[in-house]
């Protein structure tokens, strides 16, 4: 597949997009192509590539052309302090803040420009850490911390020591170089970054004029940058997301352009330009039938250069003859038992993509093209009531947007884009709860609109009455429904929907009255506080006139259920023997709590129409509240079957599955889950664990191997390269790379324990060179995603949360233990280091960059295994000897030890009398005496094999300091038993 590269591209797409979004340019952002606006972008990239003195000269343009803009003057100032010209920093920042006093963000950087030039005093009287309160957010304190951090770090090598930065939970220590070189960039990166992303409008019309030019010149790239800031801004911006579509195009996310093309096509349904970028998407994830109706669409509606188009997309299909999608996978199982190099493994999980593309459906574009459809009908008859209707019901229908979610603590993963109200994460990483499932405000407001219209025009239209009515129940104003809903039934009184709409408008208007006439009932309790500390409590009963009332509003329920149950029963005569019949008597059956009932007549419906979405759904509800997993997973496919090609609800059944250890059900989901989507990695690693836990390695690290190619290949489609995420036009952000380290680290980890320490120790460096580029705040972000799925002892316990630090700290566990323990050749050692590893893993939050606690951690693993082949003497022996322990540990090593001496009490007893009986007596001196020499002794076998290893050919300077550092541990603990033994010879006359 090839992979586009800066400057490379359509040009002839590029214009048809540049063209589009000149047409439709008299929106919110106008170009101001002005001196000042541009030497401010070029100061802008010239700080964020870390060149403080062009930069600097940038500015200074923009503040001779407009000497009164407070912004120039900030960033001149920023620019200064890390160019370490603190003086005119202090004087730029000064002068802005005479300006507009209330920045927060100038005064942070005051306060850091003065601790760059040495006054901590002035320093100290300017610190800030942003806004608080409501407005608060930890973006912003993490950054207001990091830039404050770095100043305060200057000074304090200024004073001749070293600058002290907060790194994660821990400060570390570096040179004032240091500073320079790793930190000045990061600050001069999210300074660039919140400039962009609050740009005043002139600005913005800079930077749309800039990403436009490179657009046009194929630098696209460049401007990528100046869209994703303008982006922030405004994420529903039609004509920014157009270009953005262009430039992911080119630089080979064809993923990501074909979503973003949807969504600039279901807001604006006949914009050629945008069928065009997507059929040329399409054609390159070998989707040929998408393509090729695109394609015509673009032609119908007179693309220009659309001959140009087609030629691109023949291109990109030729050659192209995707695979079933099973057979294609067999490939690539076969290709990694075979051990292919990984080019070759690459074009076989692509082939995959390819085979499952192919037939691939996509809810985001099925409404999106049935959308289209209906709004040409519209616009052939501006003034057909039948065709508003047609249009509002779809709107209102689509309006609940179907989802999945698999991975625990997830949001949901919406089918089509669906903007979102609240943040995931909230100020201290967390992630928050996601908002209530509900119906898309937009859609909805816009099919009541239709609605209206049709309504004011043609005010008897009985379908768009009977809309109106659902309309106003979904919103629960049941009254108002009603009174609709009685005029269309009065027109139409055969008609099952209208009566079943108005069902529910009555059913709500009986609960509205019921919980009226319960809170008349109700005693007013109020109790008050005196001032001697007792309590006076005041019950207040009901008049009678509440009663009377309460009784008055219980009739009306009871009269409005009675009618509701009228019109339900009535509906479903006149629809007896039909889907819809079968599904009227499920809802029915199920508002009286008959379960199985209406379960049975739920199955009916969707026998009788097998694409009847709704009843799959009823029955997808029906079967969680009767604990059957996998039949809802069964309904939930039959549901999304005509619209969406998802393995997702088989995924989470299998999920739920591996964590009760019900592994025959999981293996059947995911053989489900695979028949359904064979290019979702993660069937692929969930079987994985499976065989782990079934003690299968070899099986376990082939599926792992899987679903790492698969991955890669996905990210290739993303125009990513997962091996080297940091290179390319389009680097790998940490959404992107959640599984495929989590699965690093579970082949990292098999590898070694077969043996093939040298390839493990490449996976777990690839993951920590990505991970240790993260900024530390970024660390204790949550990543549902890469939490593999695992046995868990309480099924009600919250699920596991992953975190890129917990992700680094077993990929740095993995690496330091490969570096440390080296090569293993005997079986035994294997077989230990096996067992260390899975300890290590356990234990990831334990610090592995220390010996001693690489041989507590080795001696914990040795006893249990010492334990589970009944060696209870040597595991307690090697507990005994385990050195320094951590902190984490304790709890293991105890309920190692305990377990020891409980299954090996008797035995032991036994021996230790018999031997007693054979041996001299011993003086309590004598004993200890005799224990502080086999630990020696111990300790000096330990020590002798740490000098052979160092002995050895090959070895890194890691592995080498480690060694060092571990003959040194061992020298002090024998010279600690040197002096107890001294000691002891001492007190007893030797």
């Amino acid at each position: 597949m090839k992979k586009h590269s800066e400057g490379s591209g359509s040009g002839c797409l590029g214009r048809l997009v540049a063209a589009a979004v000149l047409l439709v340019l008299a929106g919110p952002l106008q170009a101001a192509d002005t001196q000042a606006g541009a030497a401010y972008l070029d100061g802008l990239e010239a700080l964020s590539t870390g060149k403080w003195a062009e930069a600097v000269a940038a500015f200074s343009m923009a503040v001779d052309a407009d000497e009164d803009n407070a912004d120039y003057l900030t960033a001149r100032g920023v620019a200064r302090a890390l160019a370490m010209q603190p003086a005119e920093a202090v004087k730029d920042l000064q002068r802005s803040l005479r300006m507009r006093g209330d920045d927060w963000e100038t005064k942070l950087w005051l306060c850091a420009a003065y601790y760059i030039g040495g006054d901590a005093a002035a320093g100290s009287q300017n610190i800030t850490h942003g806004p608080r309160g409501r407005q608060a957010s930890k973006d912003e304190l993490d950054y207001s911390t990091f830039v404050y951090n770095v100043g305060l770090g200057c000074w304090q090598c200024r004073q001749g020591g070293q600058a002290k930065i907060l790194e994660g939970p821990t400060f570390i220590e570096m040179p004032l170089e240091e500073v320079q070189s790793r930190l000045f960039p990061r600050a001069a990166a999210m300074f660039v970054a919140r400039r962009k992303a609050a740009a005043p409008p002139q600005l913005s019309g800079d930077l749309l004029e800039r990403a436009k030019t490179n657009v046009q010149d194929k630098q696209y790239a460049a401007a990528l940058n100046d869209l994703d800031s303008l982006l922030a801004a405004s994420p529903e911006d039609d004509n920014l997301l157009l270009l953005h579509a262009e430039c992911l195009l080119a630089l080979g996310d064809y993923t990501g352009s074909r979503w973003e093309y949807t969504r600039v096509l279901t807001d604006q349904p006949a914009l050629a330009a945008g069928y065009a970028g997507r059929a040329l998407a399409a054609a390159h994830m070998a989707d040929a039938a998408r393509a090729r109706s695109d394609l015509a669409v673009a032609d119908k509606l007179g693309a220009a250069d659309i001959k140009a188009v087609r030629t691109q997309v023949d291109a990109a299909l030729d050659g192209v003859k995707p695979q079933e999608p099973a057979a294609a996978l067999i490939a690539l199982e076969k290709g990694v038992r075979a051990e292919k190099d990984d080019a070759s493994l690459a074009e076989l999980a692509l082939a995959v993509h390819r085979a499952v593309n192919a037939r691939r459906l996509r809810y985001d574009e099925i409404y999106q093209e049935r959308l289209r459809v209906l709004e040409e009908a519209r616009q052939a008859a501006p003034k057909d009531p039948d065709r508003l209707a047609d249009l509002a019901d779809f709107l209102f229908a689509e309006s609940d947007v179907p989802f999945e979610q698999v991975e625990p603590r997830s949001w949901p993963v919406y089918y089509r884009y669906v903007p979102q109200s609240v943040p995931q994460f909230g100020p201290d990483g967390q992630i928050l709860p996601a908002p209530p499932e509900q119906r898309t405000a937009r859609e909805v407001a816009r099919a009541d609109g239709l609605v209206d219209e049709t309504l004011r025009s043609s005010p008897a239209h009985v379908r768009s009455m009977g809309i109106k009515g659902t309309i106003l129940n979904s919103r629960g104003e049941y009254e108002a429904a009603r009174a609709v809903l009685d005029k269309a039934v009065a027109r139409k009184s055969d008609d099952p929907v209208l009566l079943r709409e108005r069902s529910v408008a009555l059913q709500g208007i009986a609960r509205q009255n019921e919980l009226a006439a319960a809170a008349l009932r109700m005693p007013n309790i109020s109790t008050t506080r005196n001032a001697d500390g007792s309590s006076t409590t005041i019950t207040v009963n009901p008049s009678a006139a509440d009663l009377a009332r309460a009784a008055l509003l219980e009739r009306a329920a009871a009269e409005s259920h009675s009618k509701a149950v009228e019109d339900m029963t009535k509906a479903q005569k006149l629809t007896a023997g039909t889907a819809l019949g079968a599904y009227y008597q499920g809802l029915i059956d199920y508002a009286y709590h008959n379960l199985q009932q209406a379960q049975a007549d739920f199955q009916q419906a969707v026998k009788l129409d097998p694409n009847y979405r709704d009843a799959w759904e009823h029955l997808a509800k029906i079967n969680v509240e009767l604990g059957l997993p996998e039949e809802w997973a069964a309904a939930r496919e039959g549901a999304l079957r005509p619209i969406h090609t998802t393995a997702g609800p088989w995924l989470a059944v299998a999920r739920k599955r591996i964590a009760a250890t019900q592994l025959k059900s999981a293996t059947d989901a995911l053989t489900a889950s695979r028949r359904l989507d064979a290019a979702d990695a993660r069937a692929h690693a969930y079987e994985g664990v499976i065989q782990e836990s079934s003690d299968k390695p070899d099986a376990a690290l082939l599926r792992y191997r899987i679903a790492l190619a698969l991955e890669n290949a996905r990210g290739t489609l993303h125009g990513r390269d997962m091996a080297a995420p940091g290179k390319g036009a389009l680097a790998c952000g940490p959404e992107d790379m959640g599984l495929t380290l989590a699965l690093r680290n579970a082949v990292g980890g098999l590898l070694f324990m077969g043996g093939q320490a040298e390839r493990a120790g490449g996976l777990f460096q690839a993951n920590m060179d990505f991970l240790s580029a993260l900024p530390p705040e970024k660390l204790g972000m949550p990543v549902p995603r890469a939490v593999l799925p695992g046995a868990t002892a309480d099924p009600a316990a919250l699920p596991p949360v992953e975190t890129w630090a917990m992700l680094k700290l077993r990929a740095q566990a993995g690496l330091d233990f490969v570096n440390w323990v080296g090569r293993y050749r005997d079986p035994k050692d294997a077989a230990l280091a096996a067992a260390t590893y899975r300890r290590l893993v356990a234990q990831a939050s334990v610090d592995t960059t220390k010996p001693e606690v690489l041989q507590a951690v080795m001696s914990l693993a040795m006893a249990e295994l010492e334990v589970s082949k009944g060696n209870n003497a040597h595991a307690l022996e090697l507990l005994r000897n385990a050195g320094a322990t951590p902190q984490p540990l304790w709890q293991e090593m105890r309920k190692t030890e305990a377990a020891a001496r409980q299954a090996g009490q008797a035995a032991e007893l036994d021996q230790y009398r018999s031997e007693q009986d054979r041996r001299p007596r011993m003086s309590p001196t004598d004993a200890q005496r005799e224990r502080l020499l086999n630990d020696r002794k111990s300790f000096e076998q330990s020590r002798q094999a740490a000098l052979d290893e160092l002995k050895s050919p090959g070895l890194s300077d890691r592995e080498k300091q480690v060694l060092g550092s571990s003959i040194a541990e061992y020298d002090r603990m024998i010279g600690d038993i040197d002096r107890k033994l001294d000691q002891s010879d001492a007190g007893s006359g030797r």
